[in-house]
């Protein structure tokens, strides 16, 4: 699972994605431009939690891959 923000340089991004699409592992990219290392905005935490818990859930109890709601 990689979480990261536009500013982040460790990895570069573009390389993260590559490496997560073209693999075989199982993943989630979430990217929020506007963060800085850490998610501090309320609704992006939310997605942050959603998205976590949603992606150990399905990996380690075998449940239905979910997708967090969005904030709209």
């Amino acid at each position: 699972m990689a979480i990261t923000d536009a500013a982040e340089k460790r990895p570069d991004i573009d390389e993260s994605r590559t490496a997560a699409l073209g693999g075989s592992v199982q993943h989630r990219f979430l990217l929020f431009p506007d963060e800085n290392h850490w998610v501090s905005k309320p609704q992006h935490s939310l997605v942050w939690y959603q998205t976590v818990f949603a992606f150990l859930d399905q990996h380690v109890h075998g449940a239905e891959r979910k997708h967090p709601e969005l904030p709209g």
